[in-house]
Formats: C-alpha cells, structure tokens, sequence
C-alpha cells in the first residue's frame, strides 16, 4: 500500500521511479523477493541508456517486511542471484543508496517473527542469523537513509537502530 504513493511524489520531484510487486507468504519462500529485486535493478541498469536512467544512481526504499528486503539488496547482494535468464543477469545486483521505512532488520534482536518465518518457512531457526541484516553489514553496503516510530505497534523500532549501528560501525553515510 505504500508503493504507489511514495513513487508518485518521488516522480512529482522529478526522479524515475518503478514499482516492483513480488511474491509473499508461501510464495516468499527461498528468497524469492530478492531475486526479484535483483532481475528488477539488472533490468534496470541493462535497458539504462534506452530508458535514459542513471545506473549508478538506483536506490531501493521498502517499508516494514519489504524494507527487509531493500536492505538485503544492500547486505546480500553477490550471494542470490537474479536467475532472471537475460541480459539482467550480467548487471551489477547492488544497489547504490537504501531508503528503509520501519524496516525489518533482525530476527534474533527485537524480530518481527512473522517476516521470518514467512521468509524463510522451515529454516527458520537455521537461517534466523543468517538473515538478521544488522550482522551483514560490510563496508560494500550502500548508504542508508532510516526512519521508524517508536509507536510502531509491529516491527519495534529497535530494528532501525540496530542497522544504523551496523552501518555507523563500518563507516557507511546513514541517517
């Protein structure tokens, strides 16, 4: 419910904007999502000239579980692959910046047990470190701009706080 709105006025202040819609609940399983995410960015930086974009100059911003999934394209990149079978797959999967909006971050520190498990079904308890993003931060992670509410009644706040530290940790421009 956010896609839309926050793409119009970032098309209102003048940036080329896309929507990408990927798959949830079961079908999230295996990170999908983020292989749908990088075949989108690889689509993006593959058609850049034709399109007139910037490719060096793609951000990803996602809210709550989907904020999840923009900082794993800023932590994970290089480990799933877009598996897109076009000219996509040969582009760089990295974002530039990461917009995270009440993201979630963790699922050992303050989770959001339902992102996780819906994520990562059965593995859950196998992956849950794997996946907490805060400890995947590295020093190729793109700059991150966060915001969060300490109201927020679903993903706790502390999810932000602990990426933001992650990233002041390893010298990343974040706000």
């Amino acid at each position: 419910r956010e896609g839309d709105p926050v793409a119009l006025q970032f098309a209102a202040a003048g940036y080329h904007t896309a929507i990408l819609t990927y798959c949830v609940g079961e079908g999230a399983r295996h990170y999908q999502p983020l292989r749908q995410l990088n075949a989108a960015i690889g689509l993006l930086r593959s058609h850049a000239e034709a399109w007139n974009l910037l490719p060096e100059k793609i951000a990803v911003c996602g809210f709550s579980a989907g904020g999840h999934l923009a900082a794993s394209a800023g932590t994970l990149y290089g480990e799933i692959h877009a598996d897109a079978g076009d000219e996509a797959d040969s582009q760089e999967m990295r974002p530039n910046a990461l917009i995270l909006c009440y993201p979630v971050i963790s699922f050992t520190d303050f989770p959001h047990l339902g992102s996780g498990k819906n994520l990562l079904g059965e593995r859950f308890e196998e992956c849950r470190e794997r996946y907490s993003l805060e400890k995947r931060v590295s020093e190729k992670t793109p700059p991150a701009f966060l915001w969060h509410t300490a109201e927020d009644q679903t993903v706790p706040w502390q999810n932000s706080v602990l990426m933001a530290e992650a990233l002041y940790e390893k010298k990343i421009p974040c706000s």
